[in-house]
């Protein structure tokens, strides 16, 4: 997950935009337990988020739900008869259908269909990893990481530390577990405890995405823009249809001069995750203003707000969007 607290700075006219509660990229908090779980093509459970849409057979808008980071979702509650659709991540599997018909199960498996490529491609996708495949956990570790689940699904790193400490304890190889400790770690603002154990994780499992992002988040708080970058460019490039990787490069790249960059990754992350990362149009808000392109820094927040109406400053900013509406061409 990243700090709720930490929204970085770009340039001066950035404070006059409000903080932004950032969401962090751990295992999201569940209203209940989840009742659906999407597999990989070889039968692995999905260890990333992964993007499904449902369709109502009695018609009406298509229905947006975002698994967990261990595959798992909960569907709407309005489902009736419907057609779940994943697209494909251009990578790893092919766009998949499935139809769902209440009564017929309690649980929801999808199976992800492997990528079609054409002749002479590879069939291995491009970002596998340690992290990507199924660990042999012990059983004892893993135990202990199961008991810290609750915990973290509510927020509470404190309750679950001693579980994830334990678990590596156990076995030091453990990905999961030393990724949701660097999480409680930067929780606390001991950044410095946090990076050690992102760069272990990453000794590994080098190509393992989220603590590489963790590690782009935990270098960004501690203002070292110019080495969170190469970091977040490798997450960017191994999962390339993960907007929240492509939005935090896109802040490192405006804070270390890349404006046209930062520019073009904070557009695509948009493109890619929409609501999910409302924030990308915050910043480039905050770019266009530095440009001087007021009406399109105000489309920009009139988007954000599109997204998130419930932010706390949602009024401050619809006066600042007709103040950019009538500000003079420069």
């Amino acid at each position: 997950m990243l700090d709720p607290e930490y929204a970085p700075k770009v340039g001066s006219l950035m404070r006059k935009l409000p903080a932004i509660v950032w969401l962090l990229l751990a295992v999201p908090a569940l209203a209940q337990l989840p009742s659906g779980q999407v597999f990989m093509p070889d039968g692995r459970p999905a260890r990333q988020e992964i993007r499904l849409t449902f369709e109502l057979e009695t018609g009406g808008p298509p229905i947006l739900v975002y698994t967990d980071l261990m595959g798992r979702f909960n569907p709407p509650a309005v489902c009736g008869s419907c057609r779940i659709t994943v697209p494909s991540d251009g990578e790893n599997w092919d766009t998949t259908t499935q139809t769902l018909i209440p009564g017929q199960s309690s649980r929801i498996f999808i199976y992800l269909k492997p990528l079609r490529r054409g002749p002479g491609a590879s069939n291995a996708p491009g970002s596998v990893s340690v992290n990507m495949l199924q660990q042999r956990v012990p059983p004892e570790a893993r135990k202990e990481f199961e008991a810290a689940l609750p915990d973290i699904r509510k927020n509470d790193y404190a309750k679950a530390r001693p579980h994830l400490e334990k678990a590596l304890e156990l076995f030091p190889q453990y990905l999961d577990a030393r990724n949701e400790l660097a999480v409680a770690l930067m929780r606390e603002n001991k950044l410095a405890d946090a990076e050690k154990h992102l760069l272990i994780a990453l000794q590994v499992d080098p190509a393992a995405v989220r603590p590489l992002m963790n590690l782009g988040l935990c270098l960004s708080r501690q203002e070292r823009f110019a080495d969170a970058l190469p970091v977040l460019e490798k997450a960017a490039q191994l999962q390339p249809a993960e907007a929240t990787a492509r939005m935090l490069l896109g802040v490192a790249l405006l804070r270390t001069g890349k404006d046209q960059e930062g520019e073009t990754a904070l557009l695509k992350a948009y493109q890619l995750g929409g609501k999910k990362v409302a924030q990308a149009q915050y910043y480039l808000a905050a770019l266009y203003m530095q440009r001087k392109d007021y009406p399109r820094a105000a489309d920009a927040l009139e988007t954000y707000l599109r997204d998130l109406p419930e932010d706390p400053n949602a009024a401050q900013l619809r006066k600042q969007i007709e103040q950019l509406r009538a500000a003079p061409k420069p």
